[in-house]
């Protein structure tokens, strides 16, 4: 028996993991080699991630987490001190990097030339006004040199909620990273654009990016009206809705429904996978596609004027079908859309 089925019946053991979400994980890892490559529809030079090893540091990392606030939040006493950080720039800010324990991240450009990051924090274990300040500097770090912003507050025992305000600049490199708490980002301009959060929702909004990747633990992924060439986006438990101009489109969920809208005829590579959940894509009416659908358990639904079956198996654990969208158009979007339990939709975009 493979470790990783052993990782999953001993956490069943342990009262950590239900018999059916166990079954749900056997299940997935089994379908990772299911996946066969085809001479007529291959998507070169694209990644295909599995979520095995993702799962299962996801449940690690909840496991250990909960112990983790069982012993640092068990206090009686709670304090909240507010502190705003702000620096004035005497170069152009182009690099961010952004590293928080516990709270939240919003990051909000303005016209100022400055830096404002203004903080509310809980710390807990102290009822002293006092004592919760001088903890909250001790453990939270702020510089602004060569361009370059970095904020960190690691102390487990701290709640820091942030509404960082940046120049409107067209930045580099953006890292935003929380261990447990949410992110949102909205009318940015970023070459390389990172998020992740071990537990907690993903919001962008209104932004651009050349390469932009979101990743959470537990938490759903929405990025609206934004234009990227190159979006990959991964959830373990959570919902992704995806809606904008984008060229190349890798969206992943363990559990959790995925809603995939562009706003024009831009895309070239589109990757659509999850577990448990469903598959909702809306297409313009004249794009060319050449496309791949697979689901063992759910249903297919295609109303996309020009679509044509190349080839279709409807086996009792296994659907599949390839098909073509303006066959005669060249250069056609690659198009792979795959889940285990829910259904696969494909819609014209109204």
């Amino acid at each position: 028996m493979g470790s990783e089925k052993k990782r999953i019946l001993k956490l069943v053991e342990e009262g950590k993991l239900s018999a059916e979400e166990a079954i749900t994980l056997l299940e997935a890892l089994d379908s990772n080699n299911d996946h066969k490559k085809s001479d007529e529809f291959t998507f070169n030079n694209y990644k295909y991630a599995s979520l095995k090893d993702k799962v299962f540091d996801f449940l690690d990392t909840a496991i250990q987490k909960v112990k983790e606030i069982d012993v640092d939040f068990n206090f009686a006493s709670t304090t909240s001190v507010d502190h705003v950080f702000q620096q004035d720039l005497t170069e152009p800010l182009t690099q961010m990097q952004i590293e928080l324990a516990n709270g939240s991240v919003q990051l909000k450009p303005w016209a100022e030339s400055g830096v404002r990051i203004e903080c509310n924090a809980k710390v807990f274990g102290t009822d002293s006004h006092d004592e919760a300040n001088r903890l909250l500097m001790q453990d939270t770090a702020f510089t602004v040199d060569s361009g370059m912003l970095k904020f960190t507050a690691l102390r487990k025992t701290m709640r820091l909620d942030t509404v960082v305000y940046i120049p409107e600049n067209e930045y580099e490199h953006v890292k935003v990273k929380v261990f447990n708490g949410t992110i949102n980002g909205e009318r940015m301009k970023v070459k390389e654009y990172k998020m992740k959060t071990a537990n907690g929702a993903i919001t962008l909004l209104d932004s651009e990016a050349d390469r932009l990747s979101l990743e959470t633990g537990n938490g759903q992924v929405k990025v609206k009206d934004s234009k990227v060439r190159d979006c990959e986006v991964e959830t373990v438990n959570g919902a992704i809705s995806v809606t904008g101009n984008y060229e190349k489109v890798d969206l992943q969920t363990f559990n959790g429904h995925i809603t995939f809208e562009p706003a024009d005829e831009s895309c070239k590579n589109v990757v659509l996978k999850t577990t448990t959940g469903s598959i909702d894509y809306r297409v313009a009416a004249d794009v060319a596609i050449q496309g791949e659908l697979r689901s063992s358990l759910g249903s297919f639904t295609c109303n996309i004027p020009g679509l044509d079956v190349v080839e279709e198996k409807n086996d009792v654990m296994q659907k599949s079908m390839r098909f073509r969208v303006n066959k005669d158009v060249e250069n056609p979007m690659y198009f792979y859309a795959e889940t285990k339990t829910g259904s696969i939709t494909l819609k014209k975009l109204s």
